[in-house]
């Protein structure tokens, strides 16, 4: 069965074929603009394979932080244009972005 992380990115046409980021888009120095944090939850069929899934992520631009392989969870950044491509790598079960608080309200908010 082909990679559906692949299937995905050759529907946009931001990945590579074998599944990865074009050398453009990972060339040192790149900003970090654009990139969100996000946690990935690994499906319970998955967990004790919970590096080789992340390894999959990081393929497609991913940044791990923190992985907590008890639960079946790990955490980092990507950029917002690949968040569609996370949910489609084997093995992910779901993937939930930070939400921020804004620094000030707006007034209209007091």
């Amino acid at each position: 069965m082909p990679n559906r992380a692949i299937l995905a990115g050759q529907r946009t046409g931001n990945l590579t074929p074998d599944g990865r980021l074009p050398a453009s888009a990972t060339e040192p120095g790149r900003p970090n603009a654009g990139r969100i944090r996000v946690a990935v939850a690994v499906a319970d069929e998955a967990i004790e394979r919970i590096d080789e899934v992340a390894a999959r992520c990081q393929a497609v631009g991913f940044r791990r932080d923190l992985t907590l392989a008890g639960i079946g969870v790990f955490t980092g950044s990507v950029e917002l244009r690949w968040l569609a491509v996370l949910t489609s790598i084997p093995g992910v079960l779901a993937v939930a972005a930070r939400r921020t608080m804004p620094e000030r309200w707006p007034a209209a908010c007091h």
